[in-house]
């Protein structure tokens, strides 16, 4: 293997999210899905959770998940 591609093999990280996501993906999914489906049009307020900003969270996620997409093989 090369040393420029990454598997769950060769980054912990990426395996423990790949046992998540086999474990729960079609559910978040699912949910995802409905929540969209449900709402559409709406604004989505979120409630405050102490120390931490949920929205940034989020933003941050799917920045970072968009780019792991463009690089999936």
């Amino acid at each position: 293997m090369d040393d420029s591609t990454i598997t769950i093999e060769n980054s912990p990280e990426l395996l423990m999210f790949m046992r998540l996501w086999m474990t729960s993906g079609p559910m978040v999914i699912s949910t995802v899905n409905g929540i969209r489906d449900s709402s559409q049009g709406k604004v989505i307020e979120m409630p405050e959770i102490g120390g931490r900003d949920f929205n940034s969270e989020l933003k941050e996620f799917y920045s970072a998940f968009g780019e792991l997409m463009k690089r999936l093989a």
